[in-house]
């Protein structure tokens, strides 16, 4: 059903609202495109479809008593590999994690999203522990850019966004600390946002710099998916300090009167003269809105700071404490380095990766 596939989630719900379609064609569907898809660019570590089979029938009678949890009940949506999913491993995108027991609980940006209906079946790759920006790990392979296979799609969200950019699914969730939702979305064309930290509840793999949000393939699915995300949840201590919005009625605004800031450097990339010509043409034809240029600081103030979050990330990703870490304890053949990382002994980052690469994980910031 290739039509169904190209539907946006809020198309999906109005089609389910006047029973033109069923919340068990769209799963099938997206099953199948799921398996065609992962032989090609493997984007999933995980297609649950017996349980998503279950929820969907479960949304279609509620669609049909017409009482559905929400406008996104019935919709397909895949989970980033480091956010539990109750009866799931999560193995953070590591195979030192995939002998873990199954979580227990959903995360609780998780849990809205099945208390509002959404049928949770599948779940995307990611590089070990989300530590770089392209997707790929020893656990579950390379995922590649549907636009060219030889290419990567970014990370550390790759997988989301492949399944969002290949109609597997209209939404998928990924995290973003230095760009995992921003840049995957961008090499695959697609749409991702990075929500002010705390916005959507819970802890994902480092909570001081990282923030849980939708890729999707329009701003109005964006809009939908996040107003589910970011319910509170009583165990989240910054919940209380934001405001709950509604994204839903933001997106019908416009754009009309909006400044927005572009930098074309980020104050470190090199820029070629044709993409920044374009870059500004393009900002030239965006009517309505004023484009202010933007110049972060340079790479000099910037390269020490980046350094410091890769290497508190990925020490606090494995701590020696598993009840400390809420994660599981170092490998034996690992420790030296995580060790070395959490001590001002810090060892030179290419023997780091040699290491790495020797145990057979993907690598270490």
């Amino acid at each position: 059903m290739p039509g169904v596939l190209s539907l946006s989630a809020t198309e999906l719900t109005q089609q389910f609202r006047q029973s033109a379609l069923s919340p068990v064609e769209v799963l099938e569907a997206a099953l199948a495109c799921a398996e065609t898809v992962q032989a090609r660019l493997n984007p999933f570590r995980l297609l649950d479809a017996e349980p998503a089979r279950e929820a969907a029938r479960a949304s279609e009678r509620r669609w049909a008593e017409g009482e559905p949890l929400s406008a996104l009940d019935g919709v397909p949506v895949a989970i980033k590999d480091n956010q539990a999913v109750a009866g799931q491993t999560c193995a953070f995108g590591s195979r030192a994690n995939q002998h873990l027991p199954p979580a227990t609980e959903d995360a609780p940006h998780v849990a809205r999203l099945r208390e509002a209906g959404a049928v949770l079946y599948a779940r995307t790759t990611m590089p070990d522990f989300a530590w770089k920006a392209v997707t790929d790990s020893p656990l579950t392979g390379v995922t590649r850019n549907p636009w060219d296979p030889a290419l990567t799609p970014g990370g550390s969200s790759g997988g989301s966004a492949v399944a969002v950019a290949t109609r597997c699914t209209p939404i998928a969730t990924g995290s973003d600390g230095g760009g995992s939702i921003r840049i995957p979305a961008a090499f695959t064309g697609i749409y991702g946002i990075k929500p002010t930290t705390g916005r959507v509840p819970g802890v994902s793999e480092s909570p001081d710099i990282s923030a849980i949000g939708p890729l999707t393939r329009t701003v109005a699915d964006a809009a939908l998916a996040l107003s589910v995300m970011c319910r509170p949840d009583r165990g989240d201590p910054l919940a209380a300090a934001l405001m709950m919005r509604d994204f839903v009625a933001e997106t019908g605004r416009g754009v009309e009167g909006l400044r927005v800031a572009v930098s074309a450097t980020c104050g470190y990339a090199i820029l070629c003269d044709g993409l920044r010509g374009r870059l500004r043409r393009r900002g030239g034809k965006n009517a309505g809105r004023a484009h202010d240029p933007a110049r972060p600081r340079s790479d000099r103030d910037r390269a020490p700071r980046h350094d410091d979050l890769g290497c508190r990330g990925a020490a606090g990703a494995a701590r020696a404490d598993p009840l400390d870490a809420g994660i599981h304890p170092v490998p034996e053949r690992i420790r030296p380095v995580v060790d070395a990382l959490r001590s001002d002994r810090a060892i030179p980052r290419r023997r780091r990766h040699q290491h790495a690469r020797r145990e057979g994980l993907s690598g270490v910031v």
